[in-house]
Parts: C-alpha cells; structure tokens; sequence
C-alpha cells in the first residue's frame, strides 16, 4: 500500500501544479461539452423549434458560466414562449 505521506513533498513543486491545472482544465472541458450535448438533446425533445436559438447560444465563448443555468431553465420551463425569453435574454445580455 502507498503512503500518501510520501507524495506530500510533491505537492509544493511546479510539475505538481502544472499537472494539477491541466488535469483540472481537462475536467471542466469533458463537463463542458457533456453539458452542451444534454442541453442539445433536452430542448431537441421538448423544445426542437429552439434548437437552433441554442446552438447559436453555445457557440459563444461566454456562455460557459452560464451554461449550467441554462441546463436548469430549460428543465424547468414548461412552455416553449418561456424558455425561447429566457434563450434569448441569455442571447443578448444587458
């Protein structure tokens, strides 16, 4: 069995770091694109006229913050005139 002890000392070092912030960035991309792909697949069955308002939405680069919000409002919307506001309200922010 290892000691974690022994990879302590490693921690403080730059190769640590870099590997740790590379593996970090690699997480948040794979959780990024599999949220894109669950929104698409969402609004496809509940809402496909909207599809394509979304793939514009996810093809700016500053929707990542906001992408798991929009995740939640189109899992809560009940019709597509609320969802279709809130779509392009994140469209064109103020």
């Amino acid at each position: 069995m290892v000691n974690t002890h022994q990879y302590d000392i490693l921690r403080g070092t730059w190769i640590y770091q870099e590997i740790k912030q590379q593996v970090e960035d690699d997480i948040k991309s794979t959780q990024y694109r599999e949220y894109q792909q669950l929104l698409r697949e969402i609004v496809a069955e509940r809402f496909p006229r909207l599809l394509s308002l979304v793939e514009q939405i996810l093809d700016r680069p500053d929707v990542t913050q906001q992408l798991r919000d929009c995740l939640l409002q189109v899992g809560k919307a009940r019709t597509e005139k609320e969802i279709r506001h809130y779509l392009i309200k994140m469209q064109h922010p103020t």
